[in-house]
């Protein structure tokens, strides 16, 4: 019994699996909920593992749920086959007994994939459990420790009771699941290579309809099925010592499972027949079906690697990838799904549908995001989906290729954003009924391009940091002519990369708001428009030939650098309609700005009218010229202002003050004569500079001993 002592670790228990782990553990416990009610009851209990103190996987009723659930690593309600009435889940209630059954297959290195079962029938094969109260995902399971927990909220209930406690490395370990009546294990030591010859199998018995199949370390590795067109088969294992098999002959029947759990690649070359739903499980390695699959079931991939169907496939039914990614072909122009099902996504962040066809494609599936759909054009050609795209999570395009969203292909329901990782998105609408409400971001993992194919429109699609990642080839582009498209949102960076981007196509874009990007802007095609200043004062704008950027604002932008065509202009000055009428339009201009701090100093007096202004020039006939002035701080218009010394100096200290301007960017040296004549640098004198508004006050130590008779100082700048 453990009663509101929150973590009871379970006691006598030397067992970890750290990030390198590999291989399977099951973990069972029985509990019954005295205390428990779901409706005065917030309870959390549960079996928890733990790694270094941090919590990782639990199972049991989470913190919030009222429902048997996962907690920790993850927060997910439990499938139930006696689920509350129009849901998956299963409500956890006073009267209830219930046994969890949790697997965990450990992935070198990477998230770790999670079965767990509610209730299950512990009298039949672990292939065999009703998939009805089974629940898949993937998660990070490594632990040092294991615990029971519970907690009412200090109620003093009187807890849950946990017993019937185990943990093994086998579904079939005593405790768990049943064994399978029918396995079959390949040694290959006959004569030939043929499923029907005994001397192939472990015990020299032939399979029949009904076995599991088992393909451990053999020398013999390539399999022919001569066995009837059609024999059902309950699973397919390449066990962890495998090598790389081939399985070739006549179309076989499976339901359940077909798992590599070895560290190499393992190819079937003949048709599939689906008898029930079927999991592909790429463990540790990648499974490679060349054949057909066909039958009116769905598949769903698990493990963390690669799953490649590249037959025109069949099967009727959904298509899951729960962990991995799942390759529609391998290069060629075959290789599909059923065009019907949902295609859905895990909850993890890096389950990936590659589309790796050479010819165009177009998926009309409705597809669900989990936590992240990453969908690839990845034989660099255009994929078009034409279903509804809906759920909370993320929506991520890959390249090389295009993949193109349908117009009304989504719902409001759809991703909270939608990423252009590499490669291009294509659009011809920007409305909730084709995207949804996520925002748009460019580029995340490479080098990104957000096309626009429809008629004029304005969105305020684009997210914050929209410009993502560091590569820096991040495009826009609008590709009809007479589209003006407009962002009413700011293109920004994800700092501190400085990201900018590239307008492309012939169309109109239009920034109204004012961007916060850091990075380099360049006009490629077309008409890139904006309504307000943006461009970064340390940016490069570049407006090729033929296009033309349009600064539809009053007032001046600066920047570093104006590459308009072949020119490259980082000289001072102006630059707008009238001085390049062939690159920049509007009553804006661009603005490089003078390195020579004088222009500003002289702009900041005021002088009568014809007053000279240059740097020799002495407006206010003290004798000093404005450059003089400038570079100690006095003021040109005033010729009272003429005294740089601000004390003079101490014989005895050999001490004075002067000011100078701060900001003058020049160097302030300190000479000495006996004469006026000739003069001496006293390189060793100290120069101590104190603030005082725009200028500095300089207490200056010149170096000794001072002669005694007499001593000129001049202080030089330049």
């Amino acid at each position: 019994l453990v009663n509101d002592n929150n973590a009871f670790p379970l006691p006598g228990l030397s067992l970890s699996r750290d990030s390198s782990a590999t291989g399977t553990l099951y973990f069972k416990y029985t509990v019954t909920n005295p205390a428990s009610n779901r409706d005065t009851e917030n309870y959390f209990a549960g079996m928890q593992l733990y790694e270094g103190g941090n919590e990782r996987i639990g199972v049991g009723n989470g913190w919030s749920p009222y429902a048997y659930s996962c907690f920790g690593s993850t927060n997910l309600d439990l499938n139930s086959a006696t689920p509350e009435p129009g849901n998956t889940y299963q409500e956890v209630r006073s009267t209830d007994v219930t046994t969890i059954v949790m697997r965990v297959d450990f992935n070198s290195g990477a998230n770790d994939a999670v079965t767990v079962w509610l209730n299950p029938n512990l009298t039949v094969t672990e292939a065999e459990q009703d998939p009805t109260l089974t629940t898949t995902f993937s998660v990070n399971a490594t632990f040092d420790n294991i615990n029971l927990r519970e907690s009412d909220n200090g109620n003093n209930a009187l807890g849950w009771t946990f017993s019937d406690i185990a943990i093994a490395e086998n579904a079939t370990d005593a405790g768990f699941f049943a064994a399978p009546l029918t396995t079959c294990i390949w040694d290959g030591g006959g004569g030939d290579s043929n499923l029907s010859t005994a001397a192939n199998w472990v015990g020299d018995t032939a399979p029949a309809a009904g076995f599991d199949l088992i393909f451990p370390n053999s020398p013999n590795t390539s399999p022919v099925n001569d066995l009837a067109a059609g024999t059902t088969f309950t699973g397919l294992h390449f066990d962890g010592g495998a090598t790389s098999y081939i399985l070739t002959g006549n179309s076989i029947g499976i339901s359940n499972f077909v798992r590599n759990t070895s560290l190499n690649p393992q190819i079937i070359d003949l048709p599939i027949e689906l008898n029930g739903p079927l999991n592909f499980d790429a463990l540790n390695s990648s499974l490679f079906i060349d054949g057909p699959v066909s039958g009116p079931h769905g598949i769903t991939k698990t493990g963390g690697n690669r799953l490649e169907l590249t037959a025109d496939n069949s099967y009727t039914g959904d298509t899951a990838i729960t962990m991995g990614t799942l390759s529609i072909g391998d290069g060629n122009v075959t290789g599909s799904i059923d065009p019907s099902g949902t295609i859905s996504f895990g909850l993890g962040t890096a389950t990936r549908l590659e589309i790796y066809r050479f010819d165009d494609t177009t998926l009309a599936n409705p597809i669900t995001t989990g936590g992240r759909a990453n969908i690839a054009a990845t034989g660099g050609q255009a994929v078009t989906l034409s279903g509804p795209i809906t759920g909370t999570g993320e929506f991520w395009t890959h390249g090389p290729g295009t993949i193109k969203i349908a117009p009304n292909a989504g719902s409001s329901s759809s991703a909270t954003s939608i990423v252009v990782a590499t490669g291009t998105l294509e659009v011809e609408d920007f409305t909730t009924s084709t995207l949804g409400t996520g925002a748009i971001f460019i580029g995340q993992a490479g080098s990104g391009t957000l096309r626009y194919t429809g008629p004029t429109a304005s969105t305020d699609r684009i997210g914050p940091f929209a410009l993502q990642g560091t590569e820096t080839g991040t495009y826009i582009e609008v590709t009809t002519p007479t589209t003006e498209l407009t962002f009413t949102q700011p293109l920004g960076d994800n700092d501190p990369f400085n990201k900018g981007f590239t307008k492309k196509g012939p169309g109109s874009l239009i920034l109204t708001a004012a961007q916060t990007y850091a990075g380099d802007t360049i006009v490629e095609e077309g008409v890139l428009s904006l309504t307000q200043p943006g461009f970064a004062d340390g940016s490069s704008v570049t407006v090729g030939d033929g296009a033309k950027l349009n600064l539809d604002f009053v007032g001046s932008d600066t920047v570093a650098e104006v590459v308009l065509g072949p020119d490259v202009l980082t000289a001072p000055g102006t630059y707008d309609a009238v001085s390049h009428p062939a690159y920049i339009s509007g009553t804006g201009s661009l603005v490089i700005p003078s390195t020579d701090p004088f222009p500003t100093w002289i702009g900041t007096f005021t002088f009568d009218p014809g007053a000279d202004l240059t740097r020799t020039g002495d407006p206010d006939g003290d004798g000093l010229t404005n450059y003089e002035e400038f570079a100690f701080g006095l003021a040109p218009n005033d010729g009272s202002s003429v005294n740089l010394i601000t004390s003079q100096i101490d014989k005895t200290t050999g001490q004075l003050t002067y000011q100078r301007l701060a900001a003058s960017g020049l160097t302030y040296s300190i000479w000495t004569s006996p004469d006026l004549v000739t003069w001496t640098e006293d390189t060793t004198a100290s120069q101590v500079a104190t603030p005082a508004g725009d200028n500095e006050s300089v207490a200056v130590t010149l170096t000794g001993p001072l002669p005694a008779d007499k001593l000129f100082v001049r202080v030089k700048a330049e």
